[in-house]
């Protein structure tokens, strides 16, 4: 089905190299349709679908997410209602095309995608903006998961069009907001849109949204503006658990190289929040500038991700390999590896003009013949637990320079292993884990061991029942495996007799440590040669810990759990993305052991919040510990 007329136009360029507020586009009439079937579901809630909080999702994780929402929508009955629409190819769901389903939606709906190739010739529905659009506000708050994951669930584009376009509404700067969750994007193409110049986001565009992207793959994407990914105007982004690999950002068209920047994702305009968690960034090119990611303005945070072997090649400097930061406000990496740059005589990470920028347990190093990191003309610049090393020309450049070995940075070879396919794993004697720094944490996102060991024990879990230190894992019998179970201290690790383990049922092996100290403890599961399989923190006897809510994401209400080893005062307070307090959930005297708070999506003063990724934070006994929860309306 054809898609609006005529859409908001993408940000543009301007002189300081940053994006612009795009000039806004009327929608055109959308024609109507009759669904073959729509099944209203009675008190369903896109969070409702969403109990799963995984760093990796499985084929089979999703089918149980898709049974679980079946049977949701099958035995839910309050008075509220919403929508849950599924595709399929072979007919057998309510629609065989992604953009009819939205198109029917409304907001709160939830449309559920089975598995199979969705192609810009199979779905018919490719306009000058995108296969499948998110127009407005007419789907606001509509979410779109697969049912299968990533790996079953492909939307290629054929080269054809790009294929997933998002925007807000230019005239009220009311942003769309919506969850998108387990596809694979390929061979997405942006598209020329007339009187533009730019041609922006191979895979996606989004402007003036708030979004949530997670478990999805991008490949083998082009544009001009962001191979893969293109963010701008005024809004909010979460990408999690995603890959950007072999996405180009290419000239297509005579004209100067500037504009191919952000191999794998632009980021422009003045975003008030991007994020990228779990993430990883291999093999992306640019003509260009910001061979892996390229960041004009706004407030950006990158965490527990990987950039490995990403490219930009026009110029002779081959500035920012990996990442090119210009005029940030703010940019914090946090636990980020990046390795395997060639940016001669550039450098791999640039930044530029930054407002503010904050590098913590982070790893630059394996970048040949140019600059590791170099940072210049920025203010509020602080290192502390990262190292850089390797770059020929130099490693802690420019405002980096006085922090070079201090507050426990470092310059020193981080050990990877041999193997050039292997790129987070280390030595044992790695100066980037924690037994072996003063920082006391491990550095980037790294394993340890450097040798492939069979899987004899995982999913190691410690914690405390009635004072005693109990730990559980999955494996094979111990002994006879030869596993070692190791307790840390300041005096060096103890074994632990593993003859008491004891079957816990489902494959699972129980110990308690009756020698455990009151203190937090850190325990280790080694194979027979000392490499490591499995590691846990057991929490102080003292200490605090917020559970995970459930449901999460969730609406109009989820359940958050905390423990408390005391009794004592405890205050659980909410805060917005913008790092305001909306709500406190809690702010009494408890008793010891398991509490439990409900958060109804509402404000102090009883009003509904929004949609979007709202932070808890809990303090009891002089100790904070903070989790994030999402509100889908």
């Amino acid at each position: 089905m054809p898609g609006p007329a005529s859409g908001a136009a993408p940000a543009t360029m301007d002189s300081a190299g940053g994006h612009s507020p795009a000039r806004p586009r009327t929608s055109g009439p959308r024609p109507p349709f009759v669904p073959k079937m729509t099944r209203s579901v009675s008190g369903l809630s896109p969070g409702g679908i969403a109990l799963f909080r995984l760093r990796s999702l499985t084929i089979s994780d999703y089918l149980c997410l898709s049974a679980l929402a079946l049977t949701l929508a099958l035995t839910s009955a309050s008075s509220a209602s919403a929508t849950t629409r599924t595709i399929e190819l072979d007919g057998s769901g309510d629609y065989t095309v992604i953009q009819e389903a939205l198109f029917a939606s409304t907001k709160g709906d939830t449309v559920l995608v089975g598995p199979g190739t969705y192609t810009w010739t199979n779905q018919g529905s490719g306009d000058d903006h995108g296969m499948v659009r998110y127009w407005l506000s007419e789907q606001d708050e509509v979410t779109l998961l697969s049912t299968h994951g990533p790996e079953a669930t492909i939307l290629d584009a054929e080269g054809q069009g790009r294929i997933f376009f998002a925007n807000g509404n230019n005239v009220t700067n009311d942003p769309v907001n919506f969850l998108i969750r387990g596809f694979t994007m390929r061979n997405g193409y942006a598209p020329k849109v007339p009187n533009r110049d730019e041609q922006e986001g191979g895979a996606i565009a989004m402007h003036l949204c708030e979004a949530i992207v997670e478990n999805c793959i991008f490949e083998n994407n082009e544009a001009e503006y962001g191979g893969a990914v293109w963010l701008g105007g005024v809004g909010a982004y979460d990408y999690r658990n995603c890959i950007f690999r072999n996405n180009v950002a290419r000239l297509q068209k005579t004209g100067v190289d500037y504009r191919a920047i952000g191999g794998g994702v632009f980021v422009g305009g003045s975003p008030q929040r991007t994020t990228f968690e779990n993430c990883t960034f291999t093999d992306n090119h640019a003509q260009y500038r910001g061979g892996g990611l390229m960041i004009t303005r706004g407030n950006i945070e990158i965490r527990d991700c990987l950039f490995a072997g990403n490219s930009a090649s026009a110029g002779p400097t081959r500035h920012g390999t990996a990442i090119y930061a210009f005029e940030a406000r703010f940019l914090r990496m946090n636990r980020v590896t990046v390795r395997n740059h060639d940016s001669a005589p550039g450098a791999s990470v640039l930044v530029l003009f930054a407002e503010g920028l904050e590098l913590d347990n982070s790893l630059i190093a394996g970048n040949s013949s140019g600059v590791s990191m170099h940072v210049q003309d920025s203010r509020n610049v602080s290192a502390h637990c990262t190292n850089i090393h390797g770059g020929v020309l130099g490693n802690w450049l420019g405002d980096l320079a006085p922090m070079r070995l201090m507050n426990g940075n470092m310059e020193l070879d981080p050990l990877f292993c041999s193997d050039e396919g292997d790129l987070t794993r280390v030595e044992l004697a790695s100066p980037m884990l924690a037994a072996n720094n003063s920082c006391g944490t491990d550095v980037g996102l790294i394993q340890e061991s450097c040798v492939s060991v069979p899987i004899l024990a995982a999913g190691l879990r410690a914690q405390r029942r009635s004072g005693e230190a109990v730990l559980q894992w999955e494996g094979v019998e111990p002994v006879g495996a030869g596993i070692v179970l190791q307790r840390s201290s300041d005096a060096g690790p103890t074994s632990i007799d593993l003859g008491r383990a004891n079957p816990a049922g489902m494959g699972r092996w129980s110990i308690e440590d009756r020698d455990a100290p009151q203190g937090e403890v850190g325990y280790r599961l080694l194979d027979r040669n000392g490499h490591l399989l499995a590691r846990a923190t057991l929490p102080s006897a003292g200490g605090i810990r917020l559970l995970r809510a459930s449901p999460n994401p969730f609406n109009p209400r989820t359940q958050i759990a905390f423990d408390l080893a005391e009794a004592g005062h405890a205050r659980l307070e909410v805060f917005d993305s913008r790092g305001r307090r909306v709500a406190v959930l809690v702010d009494e005297e408890r008793p010891a052991g398991r509490q439990h708070a409900l958060f109804s999506g509402q404000d102090a003063s009883g009003r509904a919040l929004g949609s979007g990724v709202y932070h808890l934070r809990l303090q009891s006994a002089g100790q904070v510990r903070t989790d994030s929860v999402v509100l889908l309306r």
